[in-house]
Protein backbone atom coordinates (compact mmCIF):
# COMPACT_ATOMS: atom_id res chain seq x y z
CA UNK A 1 0.00 0.00 0.00
CA UNK A 2 0.97 3.51 -0.75
CA UNK A 3 1.44 6.78 1.96
CA UNK A 4 -0.83 8.40 -0.15
CA UNK A 5 -4.00 5.53 0.26
CA UNK A 6 -3.10 6.01 4.30
CA UNK A 7 -3.31 9.53 4.02
CA UNK A 8 -6.14 9.87 1.98
CA UNK A 9 -8.52 8.13 4.09
CA UNK A 10 -11.36 9.56 6.62
CA UNK A 11 -11.46 9.51 10.07
CA UNK A 12 -15.18 10.21 10.72
CA UNK A 13 -16.18 6.38 10.46
CA UNK A 14 -16.16 5.34 14.07
CA UNK A 15 -14.12 2.30 13.60
CA UNK A 16 -10.91 3.61 11.50
CA UNK A 17 -8.87 1.69 9.59
CA UNK A 18 -9.66 -2.05 9.88
CA UNK A 19 -7.13 -4.39 8.49
CA UNK A 20 -9.03 -7.83 8.17
CA UNK A 21 -6.78 -11.11 7.91
CA UNK A 22 -8.14 -14.18 6.02
CA UNK A 23 -10.89 -13.09 3.78
CA UNK A 24 -12.83 -16.26 3.70
CA UNK A 25 -16.69 -16.34 4.47
CA UNK A 26 -16.22 -15.16 8.11
CA UNK A 27 -13.91 -12.15 7.06
CA UNK A 28 -15.19 -11.14 3.82
CA UNK A 29 -18.85 -11.14 5.31
CA UNK A 30 -16.81 -8.38 7.91
CA UNK A 31 -15.37 -6.33 5.27
CA UNK A 32 -18.73 -6.05 3.21
CA UNK A 33 -20.63 -4.91 6.79
CA UNK A 34 -17.79 -2.53 7.82
CA UNK A 35 -18.18 -1.08 4.25
CA UNK A 36 -21.49 -0.93 3.58
CA UNK A 37 -22.17 0.78 6.77
CA UNK A 38 -25.53 1.89 8.78
CA UNK A 39 -28.43 3.73 7.85
CA UNK A 40 -29.00 7.46 9.10
CA UNK A 41 -32.18 8.43 7.35
CA UNK A 42 -31.88 8.61 3.90
CA UNK A 43 -27.91 7.40 3.60
CA UNK A 44 -25.62 5.38 5.21
CA UNK A 45 -22.41 5.66 6.12
CA UNK A 46 -19.55 3.08 6.33
CA UNK A 47 -18.43 1.91 9.93
CA UNK A 48 -14.59 1.80 9.03
CA UNK A 49 -13.07 4.41 7.50
CA UNK A 50 -10.66 1.81 5.36
CA UNK A 51 -10.58 -1.76 5.30
CA UNK A 52 -7.29 -3.30 4.40
CA UNK A 53 -7.19 -6.75 3.96
CA UNK A 54 -5.05 -10.09 3.28
CA UNK A 55 -5.29 -13.45 2.36
CA UNK A 56 -2.67 -16.30 1.94
CA UNK A 57 -4.50 -17.90 -0.90
CA UNK A 58 -3.85 -16.74 -4.28
CA UNK A 59 -6.58 -14.68 -5.69
CA UNK A 60 -8.69 -14.22 -2.63
CA UNK A 61 -8.15 -10.94 -2.02
CA UNK A 62 -8.64 -9.86 -5.31
CA UNK A 63 -12.05 -11.49 -5.22
CA UNK A 64 -12.51 -9.73 -1.99
CA UNK A 65 -12.53 -6.37 -3.64
CA UNK A 66 -13.99 -7.13 -6.55
CA UNK A 67 -17.10 -7.80 -4.29
CA UNK A 68 -16.65 -4.93 -2.24
CA UNK A 69 -15.38 -5.94 1.08
CA UNK A 70 -11.80 -4.32 0.28
CA UNK A 71 -10.45 -0.75 -0.11
CA UNK A 72 -6.95 -2.05 -0.64
CA UNK A 73 -5.08 -5.04 -0.44
CA UNK A 74 -1.56 -5.69 1.11
CA UNK A 75 0.54 -7.73 0.22
CA UNK A 76 1.01 -9.89 3.91
CA UNK A 77 -0.37 -9.51 7.30
CA UNK A 78 1.99 -7.53 8.25
CA UNK A 79 1.68 -5.12 5.92
CA UNK A 80 -1.75 -5.42 6.35
CA UNK A 81 -1.58 -4.05 10.33
CA UNK A 82 0.25 -1.09 9.46
CA UNK A 83 -1.53 2.04 10.60
CA UNK A 84 -4.43 0.09 11.52
CA UNK A 85 -6.72 0.82 14.55
CA UNK A 86 -8.44 -2.43 14.25
CA UNK A 87 -7.16 -6.08 13.41
CA UNK A 88 -9.41 -8.59 12.58
CA UNK A 89 -8.32 -12.27 12.47
CA UNK A 90 -10.78 -14.55 10.43
CA UNK A 91 -8.32 -16.89 9.36
CA UNK A 92 -8.50 -20.77 9.98
CA UNK A 93 -8.18 -21.54 13.40
CA UNK A 94 -5.23 -23.45 13.16
CA UNK A 95 -3.81 -20.46 10.98
CA UNK A 96 -5.22 -17.78 13.56
CA UNK A 97 -1.49 -18.78 15.89
CA UNK A 98 0.97 -18.19 13.45
CA UNK A 99 -0.73 -15.21 12.34
CA UNK A 100 -0.63 -13.70 15.01
CA UNK A 101 2.63 -14.36 15.82
CA UNK A 102 3.54 -13.21 12.44
CA UNK A 103 1.60 -9.57 12.99
CA UNK A 104 3.14 -8.85 16.58
CA UNK A 105 6.23 -7.42 15.79
CA UNK A 106 4.04 -4.87 13.61
CA UNK A 107 1.54 -3.53 15.77
CA UNK A 108 1.09 -0.26 17.08
CA UNK A 109 0.64 0.40 20.62
CA UNK A 110 -2.45 1.28 20.95
CA UNK A 111 -3.97 -1.38 18.15
CA UNK A 112 -6.99 -3.75 19.23
CA UNK A 113 -6.60 -6.76 17.78
CA UNK A 114 -9.66 -9.83 17.70
CA UNK A 115 -10.15 -12.44 16.37
CA UNK A 116 -13.10 -14.93 14.64
CA UNK A 117 -12.11 -18.04 15.19
CA UNK A 118 -14.26 -21.36 16.86
CA UNK A 119 -11.91 -21.98 19.71
CA UNK A 120 -10.74 -19.37 21.81
CA UNK A 121 -8.53 -20.86 25.07
CA UNK A 122 -5.12 -21.38 22.68
CA UNK A 123 -5.56 -18.13 21.18
CA UNK A 124 -5.91 -16.53 24.29
CA UNK A 125 -2.95 -17.73 26.01
CA UNK A 126 -0.54 -16.92 23.23
CA UNK A 127 -1.95 -13.67 22.76
CA UNK A 128 -0.96 -13.50 26.49
CA UNK A 129 2.98 -14.63 25.53
CA UNK A 130 3.76 -13.10 21.96
CA UNK A 131 2.43 -9.56 21.81
CA UNK A 132 3.92 -6.63 23.58
CA UNK A 133 0.80 -5.28 24.53
CA UNK A 134 -1.73 -8.21 25.40
CA UNK A 135 -3.81 -6.21 27.22
CA UNK A 136 -4.87 -4.77 23.04
CA UNK A 137 -6.26 -8.56 22.40
CA UNK A 138 -10.14 -9.80 22.99
CA UNK A 139 -11.04 -12.94 21.91
CA UNK A 140 -14.48 -13.05 19.80
CA UNK A 141 -16.09 -15.84 18.11
CA UNK A 142 -19.37 -14.85 16.59
CA UNK A 143 -21.99 -17.18 16.40
CA UNK A 144 -22.92 -17.27 12.52
CA UNK A 145 -21.98 -19.08 9.45
CA UNK A 146 -22.65 -20.77 6.45
CA UNK A 147 -22.07 -24.43 4.61
CA UNK A 148 -20.64 -22.29 2.00
CA UNK A 149 -17.17 -21.39 2.26
CA UNK A 150 -15.49 -18.62 1.01
CA UNK A 151 -15.27 -15.67 -0.63
CA UNK A 152 -18.38 -15.99 -2.55
CA UNK A 153 -20.61 -16.85 -0.25
CA UNK A 154 -19.43 -13.69 1.95
CA UNK A 155 -22.75 -11.51 3.09
CA UNK A 156 -22.92 -8.05 4.37
CA UNK A 157 -25.51 -9.35 6.73
CA UNK A 158 -23.99 -12.56 8.06
CA UNK A 159 -23.66 -11.48 11.25
CA UNK A 160 -27.25 -9.77 12.00
CA UNK A 161 -29.12 -10.72 14.93
CA UNK A 162 -26.27 -13.81 16.17
CA UNK A 163 -24.63 -14.00 19.10
CA UNK A 164 -20.86 -13.31 19.51
CA UNK A 165 -18.69 -14.26 22.24
CA UNK A 166 -16.29 -12.10 23.91
CA UNK A 167 -13.05 -13.73 26.39
CA UNK A 168 -11.71 -11.08 27.48
CA UNK A 169 -9.15 -11.50 30.40
CA UNK A 170 -8.46 -9.87 33.61
CA UNK A 171 -5.85 -8.25 31.82
CA UNK A 172 -7.92 -6.77 28.80
CA UNK A 173 -7.94 -2.77 28.58
CA UNK A 174 -11.35 -1.55 29.03
CA UNK A 175 -11.19 0.83 26.10
CA UNK A 176 -10.12 -2.30 23.97
CA UNK A 177 -13.41 -4.58 25.06
CA UNK A 178 -15.55 -1.58 24.85
CA UNK A 179 -14.54 -1.40 20.79
CA UNK A 180 -14.32 -4.63 20.02
CA UNK A 181 -17.97 -4.37 21.97
CA UNK A 182 -18.83 -1.34 20.05
CA UNK A 183 -18.12 -3.20 16.89
CA UNK A 184 -20.59 -6.35 17.41
CA UNK A 185 -22.93 -3.68 18.47
CA UNK A 186 -22.21 -1.70 15.43
CA UNK A 187 -22.98 -5.51 13.35
CA UNK A 188 -26.29 -6.06 14.97
CA UNK A 189 -25.24 -8.70 16.42
CA UNK A 190 -25.08 -9.03 20.40
CA UNK A 191 -22.04 -9.14 22.83
CA UNK A 192 -21.78 -12.17 25.23
CA UNK A 193 -18.74 -12.20 27.41
CA UNK A 194 -17.30 -15.35 29.07
CA UNK A 195 -14.16 -17.15 30.10
CA UNK A 196 -12.34 -18.54 27.20
CA UNK A 197 -12.40 -21.96 28.44
CA UNK A 198 -15.69 -21.75 29.19
CA UNK A 199 -16.69 -20.85 25.83
CA UNK A 200 -15.23 -23.84 24.12
CA UNK A 201 -16.34 -26.02 26.26
CA UNK A 202 -19.90 -24.39 25.60
CA UNK A 203 -19.35 -24.41 21.84
CA UNK A 204 -17.89 -28.18 22.12
CA UNK A 205 -21.34 -29.02 23.22
CA UNK A 206 -23.45 -26.68 21.15
CA UNK A 207 -21.55 -26.66 17.64
CA UNK A 208 -18.51 -29.01 17.26
CA UNK A 209 -20.64 -32.07 18.56
CA UNK A 210 -23.29 -31.73 16.12
CA UNK A 211 -21.29 -31.06 13.54
CA UNK A 212 -19.48 -34.73 14.32
CA UNK A 213 -22.99 -36.89 14.75
CA UNK A 214 -24.38 -34.98 11.67
CA UNK A 215 -20.88 -36.31 10.25
CA UNK A 216 -21.64 -40.18 11.61
CA UNK A 217 -24.91 -40.49 10.14
CA UNK A 218 -24.49 -39.50 7.05
CA UNK A 219 -21.41 -41.42 7.21
CA UNK A 220 -23.12 -44.32 8.16
CA UNK A 221 -26.24 -44.02 6.20
CA UNK A 222 -24.12 -43.71 3.10
CA UNK A 223 -22.43 -46.57 3.60
CA UNK A 224 -25.83 -48.74 3.85
CA UNK A 225 -26.56 -51.25 1.66
CA UNK A 226 -30.10 -49.98 1.14
CA UNK A 227 -28.70 -45.96 1.22
CA UNK A 228 -29.89 -45.83 -2.82
CA UNK A 229 -33.67 -46.21 -0.99
CA UNK A 230 -33.32 -44.65 1.80
CA UNK A 231 -32.48 -41.20 0.30
CA UNK A 232 -35.74 -41.31 -1.77
CA UNK A 233 -37.36 -41.82 1.13
CA UNK A 234 -35.04 -39.33 3.20
CA UNK A 235 -36.57 -35.80 3.95
CA UNK A 236 -36.45 -33.00 6.74
CA UNK A 237 -35.50 -35.19 9.62
CA UNK A 238 -32.28 -35.92 7.92
CA UNK A 239 -31.80 -33.21 5.96
CA UNK A 240 -31.79 -31.05 9.65
CA UNK A 241 -30.13 -33.79 11.06
CA UNK A 242 -27.19 -33.79 8.75
CA UNK A 243 -27.03 -30.17 7.64
CA UNK A 244 -23.72 -29.06 8.93
CA UNK A 245 -22.03 -32.34 7.25
CA UNK A 246 -21.71 -30.29 4.21
CA UNK A 247 -19.44 -27.93 5.64
CA UNK A 248 -16.07 -27.78 4.72
CA UNK A 249 -14.17 -30.84 5.80
CA UNK A 250 -10.59 -29.14 6.51
CA UNK A 251 -12.24 -26.42 8.47
CA UNK A 252 -14.12 -28.68 10.83
CA UNK A 253 -11.34 -31.09 11.25
CA UNK A 254 -8.59 -27.87 12.25
CA UNK A 255 -11.82 -27.04 14.81
CA UNK A 256 -12.19 -30.28 16.40
CA UNK A 257 -8.40 -31.09 16.46
CA UNK A 258 -7.97 -27.45 18.27
CA UNK A 259 -10.71 -28.18 20.67
CA UNK A 260 -10.03 -31.63 21.14
CA UNK A 261 -10.05 -31.79 25.06
CA UNK A 262 -14.06 -30.03 25.44
CA UNK A 263 -15.22 -32.05 22.65
CA UNK A 264 -14.11 -35.63 23.90
CA UNK A 265 -15.91 -34.74 27.03
CA UNK A 266 -18.91 -33.65 25.21
CA UNK A 267 -18.39 -37.34 22.73
CA UNK A 268 -18.30 -39.49 26.03
CA UNK A 269 -21.12 -37.84 27.62
CA UNK A 270 -23.49 -38.59 23.93
CA UNK A 271 -21.84 -42.04 23.85
CA UNK A 272 -23.40 -42.64 27.32
CA UNK A 273 -26.50 -41.18 26.43
CA UNK A 274 -27.16 -43.49 22.85
CA UNK A 275 -26.08 -46.42 25.33
CA UNK A 276 -28.49 -45.74 27.65
CA UNK A 277 -31.21 -45.20 24.81
CA UNK A 278 -29.87 -48.18 22.74
CA UNK A 279 -30.38 -50.47 25.96
CA UNK A 280 -33.93 -49.13 26.88
CA UNK A 281 -34.88 -49.97 22.75
CA UNK A 282 -33.02 -53.39 23.37
CA UNK A 283 -35.42 -54.13 26.34
CA UNK A 284 -38.44 -53.28 24.92
CA UNK A 285 -38.83 -50.38 27.81
CA UNK A 286 -41.17 -48.16 26.70
CA UNK A 287 -41.82 -46.05 29.86
CA UNK A 288 -38.18 -45.51 29.65
CA UNK A 289 -38.26 -44.92 26.00
CA UNK A 290 -41.01 -42.32 26.86
CA UNK A 291 -38.96 -40.74 29.26
CA UNK A 292 -36.03 -39.56 27.29
CA UNK A 293 -37.95 -38.33 24.79
CA UNK A 294 -40.10 -36.43 26.82
CA UNK A 295 -37.16 -34.82 28.77
CA UNK A 296 -35.42 -34.34 25.10
CA UNK A 297 -38.86 -32.43 23.71
CA UNK A 298 -39.14 -30.07 26.96
CA UNK A 299 -35.32 -29.41 27.00
CA UNK A 300 -35.51 -27.93 23.02
CA UNK A 301 -39.12 -26.29 23.82
CA UNK A 302 -37.31 -24.39 26.37
CA UNK A 303 -34.88 -23.54 24.40
CA UNK A 304 -36.57 -22.93 21.56
CA UNK A 305 -38.65 -20.50 23.57
CA UNK A 306 -35.73 -18.57 24.43
CA UNK A 307 -34.87 -18.59 21.02
CA UNK A 308 -38.10 -17.00 19.99
CA UNK A 309 -38.21 -14.29 23.07
CA UNK A 310 -35.42 -12.79 21.65
CA UNK A 311 -35.93 -12.23 18.29
CA UNK A 312 -39.74 -10.55 19.46
CA UNK A 313 -39.64 -7.44 18.42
Amino acid sequence: MRDADIMGTTSEAPFGRVAIIGLGLMGGSLGLALRAGQSAGQSAFPLASTVVGYDAAPGVAERAQQRGALDFIAASAAEAVHAADLVVIATPTQAAEPTLRAIAAHLAPDVVVTDLCSVKAPLVALAGQALEHPQRFVGGHPMAGLERVGIEAATADLYRGARWALTPTPQTAPDALQQVRALVTALDAEPLELDAEAHDAAVAGVSHLPMLLAVALTETLAESDDWPTMALLAAGGYRDTTRVAAGDPVMWRDIALANRAALLTRLDAFIATLARLRASIARGDAVEIEAALRAAQAARLAWQATQQSRQAP
